[in-house]
């Protein structure tokens, strides 16, 4: 069974290195976390926050160019998998 966590986020980069401190530490590691940028103008710092996790943990970081809000974010990073849980 596939299992997708889904982050999106707006200038948050100060609080993912806690995210990801709380998900390398889980002994269970049988899913992919998406997270998606919704324009923020932290970007750059983000990137490198995401890279930095991507070598312990399975993450997928998009990026969009518009601020599609909660729910527009989250239907966007939707389609981008086939997972059986959410």
């Amino acid at each position: 069974m596939k299992l997708a966590l889904q982050l999106v986020t707006y200038n948050g980069a100060e609080y993912l290195p806690y995210l990801f401190s709380s998900l390398i530490s889980q002994k269970d590691r049988d899913w992919t976390l998406y997270i998606m940028d919704n324009a923020s103008s932290e970007r750059d710092r983000i990137r490198r926050v995401v890279h930095e996790a991507q070598k312990e943990i399975s993450v997928i970081y998009v990026e969009s160019d518009e601020n599609l809000g909660f729910a527009g974010g989250h239907q966007k990073i939707f389609k981008m998998h086939d997972a059986d849980l959410v």
